[in-house]
Formats: C-alpha cells, structure tokens, sequence
C-alpha cells in the first residue's frame, strides 16, 4: 500500500446526491464505486467518508461483499462488484408457465374466450397443480395484457 506522501493527487470528485436521512441509509452504485475507487488508490476512510458519504462500517462490508463478488483490490471495478443485492419478496403467482396457460384459454377459441376468470382460475389449478391463482389475480393478468371486456365473475 502507497504511503500518503506517494499517494497521487486526487482528481475532483463529481457531486454525489444527499443520502436521505433515517434507518438503514442506503447508498448509490456511484458512492459504492467512488469509494472502492478512493479505497484502492490508498485515501484514508475518513477522506472517503467525506467524499461520498459511505461510512466506515458501510465500506467494510461493500469490500467484503465486492472480493466475494470477484473483485481484487486495485483492480477494475465491474458493475457486479457494487450491485445492489436481490430483494427478498413475495413470489409471483403468474409464472411463465401458467401465462401461457391463461393466453391459451383466453385466445384458443370462442366457447373458451366465454370463461369466467373463476373457470380459467381453476383451468389453471387442474392443468398444472400446485397453487390455484385467485379469479382476481387471473382478472388483473388478463387486463394486464389489454383484453378490455374483462369483468369480475362471481
């Protein structure tokens, strides 16, 4: 590691956009590259603090996280390095699988095209198991996809 008196002079940072206050404060792609860029040039934690907002803590898990993504310290930062991580959720209930299904019914012919969202619901269940989509997430789908005469079955 360079000494602070070998360290290059540092260019001018481009302004980076206030972190909102509260819990869990959350940073940019462009803080997190910035810092592991100041990082690697040697600048001390609390010049990277100052210049991006990224605290101590926060830089130390992001270079965790960034050599567990394959990054080597002085090396070129790749955008996978300083990505945000996958959120957790709800998983969807229209999956690729039962799209299909629900297109087939709605398109296939006209005795078909009659169905209610209840009929296509339970279609759906019957053909491919598992959970049945409720008439209403059937009924959201198919509006989704711009088959305007869609009405509530009840």
């Amino acid at each position: 590691m360079p000494r602070e008196s070998e360290v290059p002079a540092m260019p001018e940072m481009p302004a980076v956009t206030e972190v909102p206050p509260g819990k869990g404060k959350c940073t940019t792609v462009v803080q997190r590259t910035q810092a592991l860029t100041l990082h690697s040039m040697g600048v001390k934690t609390s010049e990277i603090e100052a210049k991006t907002g990224v605290k101590k803590e926060a830089l130390k898990s992001l270079l965790r996280r960034a050599k567990a993504r394959g990054y080597i310290p002085g090396g070129p930062i790749k955008e996978e390095h300083v990505a945000n991580a996958p959120k957790s959720g709800r998983p969807k209930v229209i999956t690729e699988s039962v799209t299909q299904v629900i297109e087939q019914l709605v398109t296939k012919n006209s005795t078909r095209r009659q169905y209610s969202c209840q009929q296509i619901a339970d279609t759906v269940a019957d053909q491919l198991g598992g959970t049945r989509p409720s008439r209403e997430t059937i009924r959201r789908s198919i509006r989704r996809w711009r088959y305007m005469h869609v009405h509530k079955s009840i």
